[in-house]
């Protein structure tokens, strides 16, 4: 029996704020530890700051840069999340959405 493959195609007609927001703070978070972790190793090491400039704000606090990175990238999150699926909103009722192909295998 030959199984042959379906497409069927959806519209993102909206987006849920609260979610986007939650998504984007997870997200901006981890980005943000991420550049944390790697101010603070620098901050330490001087790999990336030897050229003789003034240290960055962020590399000055050393290993506290983790933390600050991360809680103001989440909040980053938060305000675009928000706005990201507002926008997102207005403008999928403007032109319709987003199209998706989706296929079943």
């Amino acid at each position: 029996m030959v199984k042959t493959n379906q497409s069927k195609t959806f519209i993102i007609q909206s987006i849920d704020a609260w979610s986007a927001v939650k998504v984007l703070t997870l997200v901006y978070a981890l980005a943000g530890l991420i550049l944390g972790v790697i101010y603070a190793i620098d901050r330490f090491t001087g790999v990336v700051t030897s050229t003789g400039s003034p240290a960055m704000l962020w590399q000055t606090f050393g290993y506290w840069s983790i933390l600050a990175m991360a809680v103001l990238y989440a909040f980053a999150g938060v305000v675009s999340g928000f706005f990201v699926s507002i926008f997102y909103n207005v403008f999928a009722k403007l032109v319709g959405g987003i199209r998706l192909r989706l296929e079943e295998k």
